[in-house]
């Protein structure tokens, strides 16, 4: 059973005092595995052969774990299978894979049930109707330069850049070699998405999916830390013995990795000294004894930077 976390911190004082709560939800079985749409048409060329792959949408599961999507089961029929992969991540993809050779003359048409289905207790399952259309002197299909293209795409860039090229080839002629593009966005962080290459032979088009075209958003330094005083002890007592608590604060940083690495820092030669603890607070106390009738008091910069490139800087 799949689970997540709720992370919260108690600060107390005198004594100071930081507390990590961690409050474990556990996920159950309520929801039911789910495609974006009821029914899904496609058009399969008389000649393809076997054990073409065709992929089809993945169903969502919004539970976790054992309660998620475990698998997909195809109704029963003469001419197709079903093949359903887990990526790296645990994400399972489903495709028809073609067993049998197709004979529009015989067979122009096929309604299949694609049933998705959950592991958790009771089971779940969600279905999608799948409607086949078998065209006749469907020779050639378009075929992309690469099975799987790559990019890296900085969260700033600007609307227009661009972000990849992809080219399909179809060996027809005429208008069964026109070829045109659409693609299937999955996820947000990292774009996975399917592109598709049509010929319009006919409608609706037949086509041949590229594996995979991964776009990774990588962070931009667009965020300096801030810093977040808990509490200061003013006015302090000259006599206040070394390593009294003067102030507690924390930092924060809204960017990831080094963009989000931040570290502090304050005046050289003053009575105090700067304390790291947990969770990026910090603990300002006395490190010299104090003289009131020296010093009657004291202006303290604090000076946080994030380790990004450029750095950037709060006071």
């Amino acid at each position: 059973m799949g689970s997540c976390f709720l992370l919260a911190e108690v600060v107390l004082q005198n004594p100071l005092k930081i507390h990590n709560i961690e409050i474990q939800i556990e996920d159950v079985n309520d929801n039911s595995p789910k495609f974006s749409k009821k029914e899904f048409e496609m058009a399969v060329p008389e000649h393809v052969p076997t054990n073409t792959r065709f992929p089809l949408e993945s169903a969502q599961d919004t539970d976790l774990g054992e309660n998620s999507i475990q698998n997909y089961t195809l109704s029963p029929n003469e001419n197709f299978g079903l093949d359903v992969h887990s990526d790296e991540l645990g994400r399972k993809s489903v495709a028809l894979v073609l067993e049998k050779p197709l004979d529009r003359e015989k067979d122009a048409r096929f309604r299949m049930t694609l049933t998705a289905v959950d592991g958790g207790v009771p089971q779940r399952t969600g279905t999608i109707l799948i409607m086949i259309n078998v065209l006749d002197s469907n020779d050639n299909f378009p075929h992309f330069t690469q099975s799987e293209y790559k990019v890296k795409l900085r969260e700033n860039s600007p609307r227009g850049t661009l972000v990849s090229k992809v080219e399909a080839k179809d060996l027809d002629f005429g208008s069964n070699a026109h070829i045109t593009y659409s693609f299937h966005e999955k996820k947000k962080q990292a774009y996975d998405i399917n592109i598709k290459g049509n010929r319009w032979e006919r409608w609706p088009p037949s086509g041949h999916w590229a594996k995979r075209s991964l776009v990774e958003i990588e962070d931009e330094n667009d965020n300096a830390p801030e810093i977040s005083i808990i509490s200061i002890t003013s006015p302090l007592a000259e006599d206040s013995p070394l390593d009294t608590l003067v102030m507690l604060f924390r930092v924060t940083d809204g960017d990831s990795g080094d963009n989000g690495r931040t570290s502090c820092s304050v005046e050289m030669n003053l009575p105090f000294l700067l304390k790291s603890t947990v969770n990026n607070y910090y603990q300002l106390v006395t490190q010299r004894p104090l003289d009131r009738e020296k010093v009657p008091e004291y202006n303290i910069t604090i000076t946080a930077t994030d380790r990004g490139s450029p750095r950037l800087t709060s006071h």
